[in-house]
């Protein structure tokens, strides 16, 4: 299957400027990495390829680890193209030049499934583009090249890192502006505290709270109330999922409501895609009175 766009998301190096694993430290209530993680999947990237070392991946949440191809790396003299060179000799033999790779490091924790939804959007359109996240001038990640012009980092004599690749094909650079979260790396406590104090807010306030007002047919409560136990949890297990429950009305057993709460709004993009959901929405006719009324909201307050 041609035009797909595979995630590499290297994370194997050794913190030592931080003094401690920074891909486990905890970000807006989850790890460092498992927030690129969830950005990557949420935006779009069709199988994502995590390069560490095993004792990370293991520390990772099972809802994160289960959506990812684990590459393991435990050489601490490699670098970063060392990383993106092991998960790229780890894709499907099928990849050709109609697929391309979208690289973003473990240390970009800001980054939101719709800056990478943006990068995705763009290279779709353009596909002969090399596309680059940028915020106020300054280039981030991801990065997302055509698979055809991945052929020089693939070979081990190659050392000069992804810039050489976009300097190479600097007419074929396409940049596209998205959060300052796509530029904002996490090396040192210094970084770190300065994310916390500027970025956790705009975190907070790009979750997005769902309800949705069910109003079952009078013999179908139990039928609506089993679909709906059907979906709670592999919508729980999500990565962008961070709150999802069904409440039943005390005096009028006929109306029952939704209530989520989503990382991003890309995160509810990719939940109204999976089979749970689909399965689900199809089997809603005949069980309740007319569609659910849906409302999705952002806290100004």
């Amino acid at each position: 299957m041609a035009g797909r766009i595979f995630g590499i998301i290297p994370a194997a190096g050794r913190s030592r400027r931080m003094g401690c694993d920074k891909q486990l430290i905890d970000v807006g209530g989850r790890p460092m990495l498992a927030n690129v993680i969830e950005a990557m999947i949420a935006g779009g990237v069709t199988d994502v390829y995590v390069v560490t070392w095993r004792e990370v991946f293991d520390a990772l949440p099972d809802d994160v680890r289960l959506q990812v191809a684990f590459v393991e790396n435990n050489d601490p003299a490699t670098e970063m193209i060392d990383s993106i060179r092991m998960a790229r000799m780890a894709f499907p033999e099928d990849v050709d030049e109609t697929d391309a790779v979208a690289v973003c490091p473990g240390d970009l924790p800001a980054i939101a499934g719709e800056d990478v939804r943006a990068c995705v959007d763009a290279f779709v359109a353009n596909r002969d583009r090399i596309v680059v996240a940028s915020s106020g001038g300054k280039r981030g990640h991801p990065i997302i090249i055509p698979a055809g012009l991945m052929t020089p980092a693939c070979f081990a004599a190659y050392d000069k890192g992804l810039n050489m690749i976009t300097r190479m094909y600097a007419d074929r650079v396409l940049e596209v502006n998205v959060h300052g979260g796509a530029t904002m790396d996490v090396d040192t406590p210094a970084d770190l505290r300065a994310l916390r104090e500027t970025n956790e807010g705009r975190l907070m306030s790009e979750q997005i709270h769902v309800t949705a007002f069910f109003r079952a047919k009078s013999d179908k409560i139990e039928a609506l109330k089993a679909v709906l136990s059907e979906l709670a949890p592999p919508s729980r297990a999500e990565p962008g999922c961070i709150e999802y429950a069904f409440y039943q009305d005390t005096d009028d057993p006929t109306k029952i409501v939704a209530i989520e709460t989503w990382k991003d709004m890309g995160a509810i993009n990719k939940h109204l895609t999976l089979p749970h959901f689909q399965r689900a929405a199809a089997k809603l006719e005949g069980l309740v009175e007319a569609m659910p009324d849906i409302y999705k909201l952002r806290k100004i307050i």
